[in-house]
């Protein structure tokens, strides 16, 4: 087989092709950094790319959704610490009205910052996110949840939970709804809770109360009915009004039934009435005003002087378990916070390793592709000139 020089020639350039190309290659791998330009370069890792660029982009989302959720956790969080603020304060009212050295004046006064505490809560309420929509809507986020028909608070959201995904395996709730926060507070002691008939003609009033016996209760309706100033019978109203105790009355002692102790202080009279039944829900509000209420009441009226101090008594015990409730749903707050930030540096840990595993594939190893580079730079060096020797070889070069 004869080996021509326009062989040599064609091999030569197709040589010197293939080692510019090469060289275009490795240049592009250093200006770009990158060494997966086209997906023919490598298509296995190209496929493996694509789908690391999915999980980072899952990733950065869920990088998104944990800082949506912490601001919007955030900002309810400040709604808490103002709503405990605004409690004490409530509290501190109720202790400091509950005196009868307190002028018709300073009752007056006390009830008008009631009034504007009250109206505090209902904003808090009604608190809006930095998007505009209302924070304790639920899934209601256009409607204000809260308003006033008449001298009641109702509720307008609804009970309906978002909840916003923090990883692949991992998502929090990111809301607290109106009735939850404003509306579910236990009152009395939160097993049960006492007051006096609104009827009442004495002066009597009735403490909070306690469990004395847990064994012993029952979630019943109950009524002391005094028969005279210095008796009366306890009756079971979810007993057919069976009497459960009876006795006579002596200021301040306790009158126990069914593992329950209270006691009564003050001069009722015959015929007054007072309630111990299961603890219920109230709300925020109604607390405010009911204070408020009682403030205003004419004290010249020897039975409403009762009234009010009763509804003092109650009110200090409801803002204790309202505080409680609050305390209660901020630390649950807290818990999830806490999860988003530890969710969110596993997640961005996670991230790290897609990134780094991502580089590894593409990114261009610099000194692997100067190497190479200067490789085939020296390569064509060598084909060029053994290529320029060919062009100037003749027979009579051979010949001689």
């Amino acid at each position: 087989m004869r080996v021509t020089s326009s062989y040599f020639q064609r091999f030569a350039i197709d040589q010197m092709q293939r080692a510019q190309k090469n060289i275009a290659k490795y240049q592009a791998h250093i200006s770009t950094g990158k060494k997966l330009l086209n997906p023919s370069d490598d298509p296995s890792a190209v496929a493996t790319t694509e789908k690391l660029d999915a999980a980072i982009q899952r990733m950065e989302q869920y990088k998104s959704n944990a800082n949506a959720v912490r601001q919007r956790l955030s900002q309810q969080e400040d709604v808490f610490n103002n709503l405990t603020d605004t409690m004490q304060r409530l509290k501190e009212l109720s202790i400091q009205a509950n005196s009868d050295v307190l002028s018709d004046e300073d009752r007056k006064i006390i009830a008008s910052e009631v009034r504007q505490l009250q109206k505090q809560l209902l904003d808090y309420a009604n608190t809006r996110l930095p998007g505009g929509d209302y924070m304790f809507a639920g899934s209601m986020g256009k409607t204000r949840p809260f308003g006033m028909v008449g001298d009641e608070v109702v509720y307008y959201g609804d009970q309906s939970e978002s909840w916003v995904q923090l990883s692949d395996s991992r998502k929090v709730r990111a809301n607290d709804t109106g009735d939850v926060i404003f509306q579910r507070i236990r009152n009395g002691n939160g097993k049960f809770y006492t007051d006096a008939a609104t009827s009442n003609t004495g002066t009597g009033t009735i403490d909070g109360g306690v469990l004395a016996d847990p064994a012993q209760f029952q979630r019943h309706n109950y009524e002391i009915r005094f028969t005279a100033a210095d008796t009366y019978k306890v009756v079971d109203l979810s007993d057919s009004d069976n009497v459960v105790a009876s006795g006579s009355y002596q200021p301040g002692a306790p009158i126990d039934f069914d593992g329950i102790s209270v006691s009564i202080s003050g001069e009722p009279k015959a015929d007054d009435v007072f309630t111990v039944a299961p603890s219920k829900n109230v709300d925020i509000f109604s607390i405010a005003a009911d204070f408020a209420n009682a403030l205003e009441l004419d004290r010249s009226v020897e039975s409403n002087v009762a009234k009010a101090h009763q509804t003092f008594d109650n009110v200090i015990n409801d803002i204790d378990r309202t505080l409680e409730h609050v305390q209660a749903r901020h630390s649950d707050l807290g818990a999830r916070m806490a999860y988003v930030d530890t969710t969110e540096e596993e997640t961005a840990s996670v991230a790290f390793i897609l990134n780094k595993t991502r580089s590894e594939i593409e990114d261009t190893d610099y000194a692997e592709a100067i190497s190479n580079l200067d490789a085939q730079m020296t390569a064509l060096e060598a084909i060029r000139r053994t290529y320029a020797k060919m062009g100037q070889s003749s027979l009579f070069d051979y010949l001689r």
